[in-house]
Formats: C-alpha cells, structure tokens, sequence
C-alpha cells in the first residue's frame, strides 16, 4: 500500500472517492456529473380563485352558452376550471366538469 495525496484521472485507488463530493466543481474524468435543472419560478402575484355556489337546477342551453363564450374570451386565463353541475329535467343526475385552458371534460358523476 502506498500514499496519495493529489486526485487525478489514472488513479484508480478506491480510497480517493472516500470523502469526496462528486458535484459540478469535482475535476474526476471517469463519471459524468448531469446538470442540475434549474427550479422554475411562477410570478403568482397575478393568480386568483373564483367559485360560485348557485341553489336550484341549471338550464342547459344557457349554461353552455356561458361556458362557450367564457372559453372564447378568456381560454388563456384559465387555468383551471371544475365544477358538479345539476341540470333541470335530467333527474337527480350530477354533472362533473373539468378543464385546462379551453380543453373541457364534461358527463356524468357516476
């Protein structure tokens, strides 16, 4: 068995990796060090909740049109959007919305 004291690329004694951060300031050749992803910022400042809470049944005409030009004037602003729905004249059926931007998914509960 022999000292080292330095680190370089032909050294291949196990002992050289003991106590030794492999980060992006490491000079070893022999491994690879993937870049670190940068975290992603959101300005939130500008983000905001609406909810509404209605009593009785919806009508289903007047309803979609609400939803269709809401979805032409502001798809980029909305995020997200969700909700259960009672229509009139369908019963004790719920209905279940759910979307991203302007891509809506719609249908029953059950």
């Amino acid at each position: 068995h022999h000292q080292h004291d330095h680190h370089d690329e032909h050294c291949k004694h196990p002992h050289h990796d003991a106590g030794h951060v492999h980060d992006e300031h490491c000079d070893h050749k022999d491994h690879d060090h993937a870049p670190k992803k940068k975290k992603r910022t959101h300005n939130l400042s500008l983000v905001s909740s609406v909810g509404f809470t209605i009593s009785g049944l919806l009508d289903v005409a007047l309803f979609n049109t609400f939803m269709s030009t809401l979805l032409q004037a502001k798809a980029a602003d909305l995020y997200r959007t969700k909700g259960v729905l009672a229509f009139a004249n369908q019963g004790d059926v719920k209905f279940v919305f759910q979307g991203v931007h302007e891509q809506i998914n719609f249908g029953p509960s059950d």
